[in-house]
């Protein structure tokens, strides 16, 4: 997993109008939630961090699907969520510059680098989160649905 204090990555993701920099797509704080359809523990959290997009607009939450569009939003609908998303699809390179080991994987970048990150499933990590993205949001603390799930769960 990518260090704290690295620099993102310079690599391209794909979005509904193309191949895009994923570098010009992060306007403010951005949390980067990576994740695949056939992943439990993504199946069980994503609906966690998508109630993080109410951070809008001064956090953005962007997904990085390891799926194609068509399975993302099936999956999307599967879990009554709608978030914005990019694609990295096979052979995975905005993953693989992030050194995922795993997904769910989150990465929390501002001012051009990454400043919390994240895989699996992990309570106390995600509470943490939560407080950062809150406290960057200047709002009350979005944790809905965090307490079904475990204290632990790897991706």
């Amino acid at each position: 997993m990518i260090e704290v204090g690295s620099p993102v990555p310079e690599v391209t993701v794909h979005t509904a109008d193309g191949v895009r920099s994923l570098e010009e797509l992060i306007t403010a704080p951005t949390l980067l939630v990576f994740f695949k359809r056939d992943c439990d523990t993504c199946v069980a959290s994503l609906p966690v961090f998508h109630h993080w997009t109410g951070y809008a607009p001064a956090v953005q939450v962007l997904a990085v699907s390891q799926d194609d569009p068509a399975d993302t939003a099936e999956f999307f609908a599967e879990l009554g969520i709608d978030m914005p998303v990019v694609y990295d699809p096979p052979p995975y390179d905005a993953s693989e510059a992030f050194q995922l080991l795993s997904v769910p994987s989150l990465v929390l970048v501002e001012d051009g680098g990454v400043t919390w990150a994240s895989e699996g499933w992990q309570a106390a990590a995600v509470e943490e989160l939560a407080l950062a993205l809150a406290a960057l949001a200047g709002r009350e603390t979005i944790l809905v649905g965090a307490d079904t799930l475990p204290l632990w769960k790897p991706g």
